[in-house]
Formats: structure tokens, C-alpha cells, sequence
């Protein structure tokens, strides 16, 4: 029989061996462990089926015979679980959804990403198969679930697929074995983390906390990447993640501009020496002004309001003049079919900027793909701003030779572009 001080040390020591392997295992996962607060857990402080814990702070505690029956593979895939919460801000993105609907959602979208990775987990886990695909039991939904391809979605579109809880259950662990708990620091769960006021009571976090720490835990995560990156071993996957994170956060309206800005061509030419040859006294090779076709496909089938339409219509006007050296820019008003096609110039900005919705029915993008290709030989992106319902999904991306952007109003859905070749925009007013 181990005595409680020995049981603590060896679980030290255990959690230590991790933290020391997974920095040559894993730059990225290593980089954020070091902002982790690890410490043994207090009497009460873990429900019974929980054997470690992460809070919003960074806090992450344990109980030690939990820790010592892990394996040391598995310890080190445990630690970089708790990590994943924290790296994918899954303890403040829950915002109003059922809590142990989200935490399901939450231990899948690391656990699946860490498998892909080559990390092993503690056995009760909610773990996919070596398909990527989990069927969960029946007494969490009232019938068995199944989730394929978990290691392609996030936690929200996980949330989005499944059921709601089974009414009356008392579950918290998921209701398939789960190992951790999820500690968000709100005052409405009463989740305080111990860290608290000056008598060491718990308390929840001000919504200038949670701010302040959501800022505080997307630099970390920008850090960490950076840093696998200068070594060559970013975790497959969490790039994609990342991604999603900045683009729920950037505005929408920064986002749309900077994919304007890749689409203007950066070659250089040695034809013409550019300004700063004089200067450095050798010959540098200038950039290319051609200008490039961008088409703006606005759809008027009664989705948008007309109140909305005129902002869109305002920020089209705003961009083609900042962009008015590099692109070329239309305008097409369509829902089934086209119905006009506006060259943004000074000239008729006006006119633009008074445009009504004229449409009330369907909506069809194929219409308007096949009105550029056959009008603009040259066009090098089109996008649409649209709520996402239309037939995007019977279109076949790879007839249409320029770059496709969607930009989707705040009411719409991005399901339809999931598995196409564009990129996506979603308006947050």
C-alpha cells in the first residue's frame, strides 16, 4: 500500500517525465505547457469519475492515483488533451450552448486531432475509432449516435450534428467513460477554480476577464505555432483549427479585404528596374501593374433586406476605389438568373449605391458562373454575397476556372461550401 506523500510524488514525477518528453515530441503542445498551472487537486474539487481537470485560467489539477495508473504514452496524450482545451479556446467558446452537450463535442474535437497525431489516450475516453468515427451509446441521446470524419469538424459543427441530451439524464461525463472536467470560471456554474479572492475562495470571472484572457490565449496559440513551424512539426490539423478561430474573431469586413488583397498579382519583371535600383546601386526588378477582373455577385432573392443590401452595397463601392489601381470590378445583381451587370466606377457609384432588391424567389449561382465565363475570359475571382441556400452544391467548382469567395449574411449557412475549393466569409451584422 502506497502512502498518500509517496502516491504524490510518484505523480509529480510522472506528469514531469511528460512535460520533458513531449518537448522534443511536440514543439507546439510543449510551447503551451508552459503556461500550465499543474497542482493536486483539492478534496472536492474533482467529481468522482474525474481524474484530472483544466480551468479557464491554465489551472490544470489531478488526483494523483488517477495519474499513476496511466501509462507514460498515455500520460503525455492526457496532458496535451487539457492543453487542446486551452488551445482551442473550448472553455470560452460554449457561450449559451448545453454544457455537457458541448464538452462531448469539446473531448471529441482534441481527442480525434491528437489520434491523428500519433498520441495514445487514457482508456474510457471519448475516443474514435481507428476510422475516425464513434458511435455514441444510446444513454446520452436516448439512441445510439454516430459521428464520422471527427478529426474535419470543430466542436460547433459537431454540436450542430447531434441530438439534444436525453431529458433527465444526470450524466457529466459524457456519458461514455469521460476522464476530466471542463472548468469555465463562470459565476453561473459556480466553477470557480480556487484561485480566487484573498481568503482562497473560488469565484467567477467578470465577462473583462474572460475577454482578456480569450486575447491572452490566441497570442499563445499564434506563438505556438510559430514556433513548430521554425522546426518543422505543426500538429496536422490544428493549422485548419487556428484558421477557423481567426475567422470567428477577425471582422468580416478585414477578412473580405485581405482575400482581395491576395487575389492582386505580386510577380515582379525584369523588364522595367524598379525606383530603388538607384538607390542600392544595382538592378532590382519592379512590379507588374496589370490590373485583374474581380466580379461581385450580390443575390437579391429577398434573403437579404434592404437595409442590409445597401451596406453591401456600400462596402463593394469602398473597396472597388481602394482597389480601383488593381482591379477591375463588376457588379451582378441576380437570383435565378442575372439581372444586371454594373462596371463600379465613379460615374455610376450613385446609381449603385440605389440598387432595390428586385428578385423574392430561388436563388442560383450557376447562372451567374456561366454569365462570367462566358463574358470574362480573364476574370480572376468572383464573389458572392448570399445566405448560402442556393445550388452551390450541384455546381462543379473545376468548370470555372477563377477563384470562388462567399461571403454569407449573418442569417445564412456555409454548409453547401464545406468540401468545395473557396473560401468563405461569415457577416456578423
Amino acid at each position: 500500500m502506497v502512502d498518500e506523500q509517496t502516491e504524490n510524488k510518484l505523480a509529480e514525477d510522472k506528469l514531469l517525465k511528460a512535460k520533458i518528453k513531449l518537448q522534443s515530441r511536440s514543439p507546439f503542445f510543449s510551447y503551451l505547457c508552459l503556461f500550465l498551472k499543474i497542482r493536486k487537486a483539492r478534496e472536492g474539487e474533482l467529481p468522482q469519475y474525474a481524474g484530472i481537470g483544466v480551468d479557464v485560467r491554465g489551472i490544470l489539477y489531478y488526483n494523483p492515483s488517477w495519474i499513476n495508473k496511466l501509462t507514460d504514452e498515455e500520460m503525455i496524450g492526457v496532458l496535451c488533451h487539457e492543453i487542446g482545451h486551452l488551445a482551442l479556446l473550448h472553455l470560452l467558446r460554449r457561450k449559451n450552448r448545453e454544457k455537457e452537450k458541448w464538452n462531448i463535442c469539446a473531448d471529441l474535437a482534441i481527442n480525434s486531432m491528437l489520434l491523428k497525431n500519433g498520441f495514445s489516450l487514457a482508456k474510457g475516453g471519448i475516443l474514435p475509432d481507428y476510422n475516425d468515427n464513434i458511435t455514441l451509446p444510446a444513454q446520452i441521446f436516448g439512441k445510439e449516435v454516430k459521428m464520422t470524419n471527427c478529426h474535419k469538424k470543430t466542436a460547433e459543427e459537431m454540436f450542430e450534428e447531434l441530438p439534444e441530451i436525453k431529458k433527465g439524464r444526470g450524466g457529466g461525463d459524457g456519458g461514455n467513460g469521460g476522464w476530466d472536467i471542463h472548468n469555465e470560471g463562470d459565476s453561473e456554474d459556480g466553477d470557480g477554480d480556487g484561485e480566487g479572492d484573498k481568503d482562497g475562495n473560488s469565484r467567477g470571472l467578470t465577462p473583462a476577464e474572460l475577454k482578456e484572457l480569450e486575447e491572452k490565449w490566441r497570442d499563445r496559440i499564434e506563438e505556438a505555432l510559430m514556433n513548430s513551424k521554425t522546426r518543422g512539426n505543426v500538429p496536422v490539423g490544428m493549422e485548419r483549427i487556428f484558421e477557423e478561430l481567426r475567422k470567428s474573431h477577425i471582422n468580416w469586413r478585414a477578412l473580405l479585404w485581405r482575400y482581395v488583397q491576395e487575389l492582386i498579382p505580386k510577380d515582379m519583371t525584369w523588364a522595367k528596374k524598379s525606383k530603388k535600383s538607384v538607390a542600392c546601386k544595382t538592378y532590382l526588378p519592379s512590379y507588374t501593374k496589370e490590373k485583374i477582373d474581380v466580379y461581385i455577385s450580390v443575390d437579391v432573392s429577398g434573403s437579404i433586406g434592404q437595409e442590409q443590401l445597401t451596406a453591401i452595397l456600400s462596402e463593394i463601392v469602398g473597396m472597388a476605389r481602394t482597389f480601383q489601381n488593381s482591379i477591375n470590378m463588376r457588379l451582378l445583381i441576380h437570383d435565378v438568373e442575372v439581372h444586371n451587370d454594373y462596371e463600379i466606377k465613379n460615374g455610376n457609384i450613385a446609381k449603385i449605391k440605389k440598387i432595390k432588391i428586385q428578385g423574392g424567389g430561388g436563388t442560383s449561382h450557376k447562372p451567374v458562373y456561366d454569365y462570367i465565363k462566358e463574358k470574362i475570359k480573364k476574370c480572376k475571382a468572383v464573389i458572392s454575397f448570399t445566405d448560402g441556400f442556393s445550388d452551390i452544391d450541384s455546381i462543379d467548382f473545376s468548370d470555372y476556372p477563377f477563384e470562388k469567395v462567399f461571403v454569407i449574411t449573418k442569417d445564412g449557412s456555409d454548409e453547401q461550401m464545406k468540401d468545395k475549393r473557396c473560401k468563405v466569409v461569415m457577416m456578423k451584422e
